[in-house]
């Protein structure tokens, strides 16, 4: 058997990734020791696992939060919590409908909008904007739906030149059934963690924030 030297470059780099760790994990204690939560468990002698399972774990640390100019504390966690939980629950969400049938979410959003009866909302520029995409991107989406079977191209009743989307019978039979994993997902991973209060709450913010982006669009 051979024996195994250390070159002294190798326990350079090792000295310091040990540093380097001691640092990161100093600057995370700093970090936790602003954050009010942590103090009342540090206060209460109870285990920093019940933090990371409402924070850190919520999260999954998978977005990058840069540090934004001109925002105090709170204004930066508040924007970085909401900004985190967007991404995260979208993606869990897209996963789970991924898993079940195949689709997106944006996917879900457009089959409903087939679903319904107005025939002058299904051209692509109304679609576009519905689910904010750029035409190109909508007509792209629409190609992969057709190719699962879900969706159909026939000419407009008013224009004869122009060709409308729709949802085929097969879709309107199996859109339900996506509906209802869809519902499944969002009380999983959005309403359960809520009390009735802060849906209240968190209704009336998200209000505000759309009002102040309708107005200025």
């Amino acid at each position: 058997m051979g024996v195994f030297y250390c070159r002294p470059s190798y326990l350079v780099d090792q000295r310091e990734h040990s540093e380097r760790s001691v640092a990161e994990r100093r600057s995370r204690e700093s970090e936790l020791a602003s954050n009010t939560e942590y103090r009342v468990l540090r206060a209460a002698k109870l285990p920093l696992s019940a933090l990371a399972s409402r924070a850190v774990d919520e999260t999954h640390d998978i977005q990058p939060m840069p540090v934004l100019p001109g925002l105090d504390g709170i204004e930066q966690r508040s924007w970085q919590q909401f900004l985190g939980c967007s991404l995260n629950l979208v993606a869990a969400l897209n996963g789970y409908l991924k898993g079940t049938h195949n689709l997106s979410i944006r996917d879900v959003l457009l089959l409903e909008l087939l679903s319904r009866p107005n025939r002058r909302a299904h051209r692509l520029c109304a679609l576009a904007q519905a689910l904010r995409v750029s035409q190109g991107q909508m007509a792209t989406q629409i190609r992969r739906l057709e190719g699962l079977g879900w969706v159909t191209r026939s000419p407009s009743k008013r224009d004869p030149r122009g060709i409308l989307p729709r949802i085929t019978s097969e879709g309107h039979t199996r859109l339900q059934a996506v509906l209802e994993t869809y519902a499944q997902g969002v009380r999983a991973h959005y309403l359960d963690q809520l009390q009735h209060e802060q849906m209240v709450s968190l209704v009336d913010s998200c209000r505000r924030i759309n009002g102040s982006l309708t107005v200025q669009g």
